[in-house]
This record gives C-alpha cells, sequence and structure tokens, in this order.
C-alpha cells in the first residue's frame, strides 16, 4: 500500500507526462488547421483535411467505454498510471527494460484501444496483427502468457487509483480480460518460434 506522499508523487510525475502529451497533440492539431486553412484558401483539399472534416461523428447513443470512463483525457490518464505500475513491478522490469515512460505509453495505449476503442476489436486481424508486430520484442524478452495476470492487476489498480467506480470497474475489467486470448494465441505462436530458432542455433553451434 502506497503512502500519501508517494501517492501524490506518482500522481504528478503522471499529469506532467500527461501534459507533455496534451502539448504535442495541440502542436499537432495546431498543424493541422493550418494545413485546412490553407487548403480551403486555395480550393485545393488535402487528405489531412478530408480526414479531419469527413470524420464521422459517433452517435450520441452509441457511447463508448472511454467516455464512460471520462473522455480521453482521463483514458490516458489510465493508461500512465498502468504504465508507471508496470514499470514499478520488479517481476516485468526485465522485460520493459527497454522502454520509457512515452514509448510504453504508446505501446500500451494500442493494446487497449483494440478492446477499448468502439471501432477495433479483437477479431480484426489486421488490428492484432499489428499489436503483435509491437510486442514482439517483449515477447522475445520474455513476456508469457502467465505474465497477462501481473498486467491485469496493474491496469486495475490504475483503474482504482483513478477513482473509477465499482460498476464501471467490473465492466473494464471484463474488457481487459479479453485481450488474453492475444497472449493464449499469438504469444504462444511467437514462443514456439522462439523455441524452433534456439534449438536450430544449437543444433548448427554443437555440429560447428
Amino acid at each position: 500500500m502506497r503512502r500519501p506522499k508517494e501517492q501524490l508523487d506518482k500522481k504528478a510525475t503522471i499529469m506532467i507526462h500527461q501534459t507533455k502529451r496534451s502539448l504535442k497533440s495541440l502542436l499537432l492539431s495546431v498543424d493541422a488547421h493550418k494545413i485546412s486553412f490553407i487548403s480551403a484558401f486555395t480550393q485545393k483539399p488535402t487528405s489531412i483535411m478530408c480526414q479531419t472534416i469527413d470524420s464521422p461523428r459517433q452517435p450520441l447513443h452509441e457511447q463508448n467505454l472511454i467516455e464512460q470512463l471520462g473522455g480521453k483525457s482521463q483514458y490516458e490518464f489510465i493508461n500512465l498510471a498502468f504504465c508507471e505500475n508496470i514499470l514499478e513491478d520488479e517481476r516485468l522490469s526485465s522485460i520493459y527494460e527497454d522502454y520509457d515512460m512515452d514509448s510504453l505509453a504508446d505501446l500500451q495505449r494500442n493494446f487497449l484501444d483494440i478492446s477499448f476503442q468502439p471501432n477495433h476489436a479483437l477479431t480484426d486481424r489486421t488490428a492484432r496483427n499489428r499489436i503483435v508486430l509491437q510486442s514482439y520484442a517483449l515477447f522475445e524478452k520474455g513476456l508469457r502468457a502467465h505474465h497477462f495476470d501481473r498486467l491485469r492487476k496493474h491496469f486495475l489498480s490504475a483503474l482504482r487509483e483513478s477513482w473509477v467506480e465499482d460498476d464501471l470497474l467490473d465492466l473494464c475489467e471484463k474488457r481487459f480480460s479479453k485481450l488474453r486470448c492475444i497472449f493464449d494465441n499469438e504469444g504462444k505462436e511467437i514462443e514456439d518460434i522462439l523455441q524452433r530458432q534456439n534449438r536450430i542455433i544449437s543444433e548448427v553451434c554443437y555440429s560447428v
């Protein structure tokens, strides 16, 4: 159990990272508006402007889980708290040692999005392959299916630290638990590939 001062220090660190990322998003938004303005003025719309204007708005009755959590800012705060918990876990430190807060936040956000975003689905093979490719180095460093329970524990802790209500927390836990299939399926396939590679390397070294 963290002491109050440690909790405050952690929340301050997370808020600093969140502020930095918000500033980056703001700068990108300003650049996009500049491009849109110039394109409109010249009557030559660019693909960026078309994406900004033509993106369909989600009907209110299809409110997604991220909105229920409090919106994108709160979702980002939860993700950063999740990453902070991972980086503080000594049992996972050797696996995630090459990641800093920003790079891990990007990785874990993509991981969460496949289950939490309304336009993503675990049945989307392209999205799953992208996550597996991004996480391949982690599987090489020893990430296995049994680590999923620790990640789930850290995610639930992040939700509690963000004052998520119990009924919504249960819903998030169920949604997060669906991600286990990536570890059980693609993760196991990668593990088998790595084992075969190591066996071949051992045989070659032994024959030499």
